[in-house]
């Protein structure tokens, strides 16, 4: 039983970084920048746990993003008006990691449009609160002003709220390879400015 519960927990994590993997290509692809990219993948962490299987079970939320059968309906058109690119996410394609995987950035981007439209800046907190509640609440879909005064009034679902503050709030450890320096601001060791050239090794 041991081997089998360790064989499922390597695959688990083996399909989950995939997926990571997969998401922060298309976050690159699409030229969102590191914060938007770390951002995007909590989404998928909030909402799923990066399980492309996941269901809500009490409505028809499923997949990596939680699309319900009428945000899954709107997919496909906002994926074209977005990214250019026509996926369709109906039926059991909302379980396909790299179809959820689309839904991840589109819907990071359709908010994230939401916001700036709204009068949001990224300088402010409650922007980037705004993206996650109007993906995880509802409101961002809808096609009246409903959405537009739950965000000036920031009154959210408890559920919303909770989510949040487990994902969003915690302090966080990100393990990254070489390249993810320079652009966030932090010198690198061998470049002519260097950490290196402020110290003498020898």
């Amino acid at each position: 039983v041991k081997d089998k519960q360790l064989n499922w927990l390597k695959n688990d994590l083996w399909r989950k970084s995939n997926i990571v993997d997969i998401i922060i290509s298309l976050c690159s692809r699409y030229n969102l920048d590191y914060k938007e990219t770390a951002y995007t993948l909590l989404i998928c962490l909030a909402e799923s746990g990066f399980n492309p299987d996941a269901a809500a079970g009490t409505t028809s939320a499923a997949g990596l993003a939680q699309y319900t059968k009428d945000t899954a309906n709107a997919f496909r058109k906002r994926a074209k008006e977005l990214i250019g690119v026509d996926i369709d996410m109906r039926g059991n394609n909302v379980f396909d990691a790299t179809i959820g995987s689309y839904g991840v950035l589109v819907a990071f981007l359709f908010n994230k449009e939401l916001a700036i439209n709204w009068g949001f800046k990224p300088s402010d907190e409650k922007y980037w609160q705004l993206i996650y509640m109007l993906h995880h609440d509802g409101p961002g879909y809808y096609n009246d002003d409903r959405g537009k005064q739950r965000a000036y009034n920031f009154k959210w679902r408890k559920d919303a709220i909770r989510a949040y503050e487990r994902i969003f709030k915690q302090k966080l450890v990100v393990l990254t390879g070489a390249g993810i320096s320079a652009e966030s601001g932090i010198k690198t060791f061998r470049d002519s400015d260097g950490l290196w050239e402020g110290h003498d090794v020898m």
